[in-house]
């Protein structure tokens, strides 16, 4: 028996199983279902490529094609301008550039700009608004003037709504208005802004008017001139420091307001000035500077 199992039994134990299993049956694609499938693809893949574009500001560049007029369409690289308003395309979300050194006016028609990505004035440009509107850098953007000026008249309005507004390198920001008033013609910082002032900067406007909740920030020296209208009722530099309002590379400053900064002028006028006082460290390195420079002249 054992014999019996080693030749034959062992061989029946070993042999396969047959797979009684029916075959899964395929469904046939024909060429018009293919061709379906590839647009569907298609179209989701623009579709995607659409949303996120619309996620990404543009970068707008001026070019002065035509003229130096600012609301001109053609004058812009996106061939439309920034705001809202008569002649106005909605680029709002993108950032718009003044670099090629020329003076730009905006006259009439009026136009406002509700600019999210910023607006950045230099080498030099100057960006000249004339007509009554206002501009507002939203969105947690930054207006830059660098080597630049901006100015506005008739009336007009510069708000910095939960965004920055950088001046440096000799950057002017001037507004010469025809109100008297502080809720018209105004640089407004309102909703946790920050004001931003460097390398001999100047802010000339009839009235500034400051949250709470803002900074002004000085990162070397600048001069801020105006009559200051913050909320709160904060109408001196004083005691806007005293608040912890005014700082020096985004710290609180060391010592008495005296100690770093002045003002002249008188309270609640268009000549009360601001200025800041070189920082200590600063004031001995340029003595430094100047004592090496003389013992240099002397050997």
């Amino acid at each position: 028996m054992l014999l019996w199992w080693l030749r034959y039994g062992r061989k029946i134990a070993i042999a396969p199983q047959k797979n009684n299993s029916k075959p899964k049956t395929k469904i046939p694609i024909n060429q018009h279902t293919k061709k379906d499938m590839k647009l569907n693809t298609t179209l989701i893949l623009a579709a995607a490529s659409l949303s996120i574009g619309s996620l990404q500001a543009a970068t707008v560049i001026w070019t002065g094609a035509d003229n130096n007029v600012f609301n001109q369409v053609n004058n812009w690289s996106e061939g439309g301008v920034p705001g809202v308003g008569t002649g106005a395309v909605d680029l709002v979300n993108d950032l718009f550039v003044i670099s090629n050194g020329d003076t730009v006016s905006g006259t009439s028609p009026s136009f406002n700009m509700n600019l999210k990505s910023g607006l950045t004035i230099n080498g030099g440009s100057t960006l000249s608004l004339t007509a009554s509107n206002w501009t507002k850098i939203l969105n947690g953007s930054t207006m830059t003037v660098d080597n630049g000026t901006y100015v506005r008249d008739s009336g007009n309005r510069l708000e910095i709504d939960g965004s920055s507004l950088v001046a440096k390198n000799n950057a002017v920001i001037t507004g010469t208005f025809a109100t008297s008033t502080n809720t018209t013609g105004l640089l407004n910082v309102k909703v946790s802004s920050t004001v931003t002032i460097s390398g001999d900067s100047v802010f000339t406007f009839d009235y500034y008017q400051i949250d709470s909740t803002s900074v002004v920030n000085f990162t070397g020296a600048g001069t801020m001139v105006g009559s200051l209208n913050a909320v709160g009722g904060t109408t001196t530099w004083e005691s806007y420091y005293a608040l912890g309002r005014l700082k020096f590379d985004n710290a609180n400053p060391v010592g008495l307001f005296s100690d770093n900064f002045s003002t002249t002028g008188t309270v609640g006028t268009v000549g009360y000035t601001l200025t800041a006082v070189p920082e200590p460290s600063s004031t001995a390195l340029l003595g430094l500077g100047g004592l090496a420079l003389i013992l240099r002249r002397c050997k």
